[in-house]
């Protein structure tokens, strides 16, 4: 359902808002990446709800409104995604964009609806909707276990398809809400430096994936090279591979996982196969070698919040470690993120 000038619209549970029609704000592409968090107050209970406390669970952050036609048509849905898969670790907010406090309430408890609510009361200018930029609602986003955004449009099938993958996930750790105070600051400093490892893999990743597209077309094109005819053909299409790989090692350079900058070794024209697949060799190495690196800590990390879970070590030592941890984090993502 799109915002209109005149006409009231409807939100279901979630996340995200519009701050007023001359300054609605787009919103952000959240799928793939850590869903940014937030605390309030539950509506129906007063206690205080957070998504870093809900970490180790999935979580579904629905955006409607009582008054929303289509937020009431998917409330099924809702309501079966609940009693099909709390018991095995799935959470819902519902983020309200009425005005009416004794709508809402009635609405409420007159539908079933047993989970998280939050509702603050200012329409298309709740904090959340604002925050999220949320333009149409219902808006439902899917979490997984360690607050990853799995689906962002997650509706009638897709809600529960999207549910099942974000359970699928393996938790780093287990919900903070579960956690004694002590515990959940290591598990803090830990999300930290995972963090900091997934911002240094970001670019390292993408390059990867580009050169393992070139030397996909490599493969395919050396078969062609048989002759000088299909040579002469081929070398329009060589000549962007080759512009492909200079980028690459000029991106890989700034990421210092190259050494050194040379490219006479791909200046020579007409292009040729086996040079291209050298280079394409060489540099998807080089990233690969980095990658292991950092998957390494990540590893180690991920061994490490096991046992601060189950405090098999003094939370003085559990913590020098988790730093030790995360100074080389640090290091990784300042050797292989390019400036700035």
């Amino acid at each position: 359902m799109k915002r209109h000038l005149r006409t009231p619209m409807l939100v279901l549970t979630g996340l995200a808002g519009v701050a007023g029609l001359a300054e609605t704000s787009l919103g952000a592409d959240y799928l793939g990446k850590e869903f940014p968090n937030f605390s309030a107050t539950d509506a129906i209970t007063g206690a205080e709800i957070s998504l870093a406390d809900l970490r180790g669970k999935a979580v579904v952050v629905d955006f409607w409104a009582t008054w929303c036609g289509p937020c009431r048509r998917e409330l099924p849905n809702v309501r079966k995604a609940w009693r099909d898969f709390h018991d095995e670790g799935l959470e819902i907010i519902s983020i309200s964009l009425d005005r009416s406090d004794k709508a809402f309430r009635a609405f409420v408890a007159g539908s079933g609806m047993d989970w998280h609510h939050v509702m603050e009361g200012g329409g298309w200018r709740t904090r959340l909707a604002v925050k999220y930029g949320v333009s149409s609602i219902p808006r439902m986003y899917v979490l997984d276990r360690n607050g990853v955004c799995v689906a962002d449009k997650a509706r009638g099938r897709r809600l529960e398809a999207a549910i099942r993958t974000a359970l699928a996930v393996e938790a780093d750790v287990p919900a903070r809400a579960d956690l004694d105070p002590e515990t959940a600051r290591l598990v803090e400093r830990l999300t930290v430096a995972r963090r900091e490892l997934q911002r240094a893999m970001t670019p390292l990743q993408d390059v990867t994936e580009r050169l393992s597209a070139v030397s996909g077309v490599l493969d395919r094109l050396e078969a062609a090279m048989s002759s000088p005819r299909a040579v002469t053909a081929m070398t329009p299409r060589l000549s962007r591979i080759r512009d492909e790989l200079l980028g690459s090692r000029r991106e890989l350079f700034m990421l210092g996982v190259l050494d050194e900058y040379d490219a006479t070794a791909l200046a020579g024209e007409p292009p040729d196969v086996a040079l291209l697949r050298a280079a394409a060799d060489e540099m998807l190495g080089a990233t690969l070698a980095a990658s292991d690196q950092m998957n390494w800590v990540n590893a180690a990390l991920r061994r490490l919040g096991t046992r601060v879970i189950s405090r098999s070590a003094s939370a003085e030592m559990l913590g020098r470690e988790i730093a030790d941890l995360h100074d080389h984090a640090l290091l990784l993502a300042a050797t292989w993120c390019a400036p700035g």
